[in-house]
């Protein structure tokens, strides 16, 4: 419902909690299917993992693996560049899908692996300036620890706060029962 209603999702709870199995074998698998959103079967779906370098991560999600190595090095520096100059809106486009969701789990790496400050905010203004202009082109889905919440605020971050305040879905820890009773179905 909320990809439904929004083009951004925050997907936050401890560590441990399952956000990334809330968000893989829940909304990616739903997505996957096309049934409860109509037509998602046909979207384009890029997870990322930050690392030290978000931006590379993010040019990476988007080479063919099909590609020779040179052939990837080069589409890697050319995706690379558009994203520096925040025109991810370029590759969104160039993917020839009704909707690209752009997944990034573990999205506390961009405060605990990318320690320069620059290449985070350059990072967090590339996807958002792109999803204000994408708006039913594009999706962006985070999955980040609750402890790293208050960093998304410590800056502007292009408004990543108010996107997170606006659009959060909390996974609380399942108790012993409720554990048992995912696993058996």
């Amino acid at each position: 419902d909320k990809v439904r209603q929004s083009n951004f999702l925050a997907i936050v709870g401890q560590s441990g909690s399952g956000k990334s199995s809330v968000m893989r074998a829940g909304l990616l698998h739903q997505l996957k299917q096309g049934e409860k959103l109509a037509g998602s079967g046909q979207w384009k779906v890029k997870i990322l993992v930050p690392g030290e370098d978000p931006l590379e991560s993010l040019a990476l999600t988007f080479i063919d693996p099909a590609l020779s190595e040179i052939a990837a090095a080069k589409e890697l520096m050319e995706g690379r560049k558009l994203l520096e100059n925040s025109e991810l809106e370029l590759l969104i486009k160039a993917c020839k899908s009704p909707k690209v969701v752009i997944v990034i789990d573990q999205f506390e790496e961009v405060f605990t692996l990318c320690e320069d400050v620059g290449k985070r905010e350059q990072f967090l203004s590339c996807l958002l300036e792109a999803a204000e202009k994408l708006k039913g082109k594009l999706c962006l889905v985070l999955a980040m620890r609750a402890d790293f919440l208050g960093k998304c605020l410590e800056r502007e971050y292009s408004g990543l706060g108010k996107k997170i305040q606006e659009n959060l879905i909390p996974v609380i820890p399942m108790n012993r029962k409720q554990l048992q009773e995912a696993i058996a179905k």
